[in-house]
């Protein structure tokens, strides 16, 4: 399912962030400051996953300037105040590097790719199966994510943990001014099932599931069409059956 940026809810009052359908764009977006980008798709909505999405960080961007985007289970806050079992990733200049680093929201377990191209759109995959007790994050330098950039990352989550806010950005309010970040997060795309309540699934960008409700559909439409003419058949015959009882009256 692509998002849509323009249904989540924008926390600016710096005017840092430009929102769009299919793009956010962050220009000297600081880190004494709040800004983020989220929605709230109710709780527990998020198990297994497969999350993609483009950002880029301008070469503009001062050094430890940052973006993030992640997921949380409870919390509505900049990613500083995110915590244990929520995640982010964040794309940061770390000079000599631009790196991204997947953590932790208490920040007890990080993992980094170092040396991502400044001025460059680098393409993102966040992956975890339903129940899973890791979350994998990969970048590739191409759109058909055929060329990875380094080695996929990860870190450990508890297998209980279902997600409830996604995050288009955020970000890090640790009261460090003048560590501005300069770029954007665009064409997210979310596949996964989610369970809203207890018991009822809904497709949210799952070819499987939404196979078959259409499957499901059509059967309970052919059996809608069946019945009726089921009921005109044993009329039918019932109506022979007494015109044949007549005749050998007769």
């Amino acid at each position: 399912m692509a998002v849509d940026f323009t249904t989540f809810t924008e926390v600016d009052p710096n005017n840092k962030l430009t929102v769009i359908s299919a793009k956010i764009t962050a220009v000297d977006l600081d880190r004494d400051e709040d800004a983020y980008v989220y929605r709230d798709y109710g709780a527990n909505a998020f198990n297994g996953f497969s999350i993609n999405f483009e950002w880029r960080i301008e070469s503009t961007s001062v050094n430890t300037g940052a973006a993030i985007v992640g997921m949380t289970q409870a919390t509505v806050d900049d990613s500083s105040g995110w915590g244990i079992n929520d995640f982010g990733i964040s794309l940061t200049r770390q000079d000599p590097n631009f790196n991204i680093t997947l953590f932790e929201g208490d920040n007890s377990e990080s993992d980094t790719i170092v040396g991502v191209g400044a001025d460059a759109i680098v393409y993102m995959t966040i992956s975890r199966t339903e129940g899973g007790t890791s979350l994998y994050v990969a970048a590739f330098s191409d759109s058909g994510r055929t060329s990875q950039i380094g080695a996929t990352i990860s870190i450990a989550i508890s297998s209980a943990t279902k997600f409830r806010y996604v995050y288009g950005i955020s970000s890090l309010n640790n009261a460090s001014g003048g560590r501005n970040f300069d770029g954007f997060v665009q064409n997210m795309t979310i596949n996964a099932i989610v369970f809203p309540t207890p018991g009822v699934a809904t497709a949210v960008g799952n070819p499987l599931v939404a196979a078959v409700t259409i499957a499901l559909k059509g059967l309970l439409r052919d059996l809608r069409l069946v019945a009726p003419a089921r009921k005109l058949s044993l009329k039918s015959r019932r109506r022979d059956t007494h015109l044949s009882s007549d005749r050998r009256k007769k």
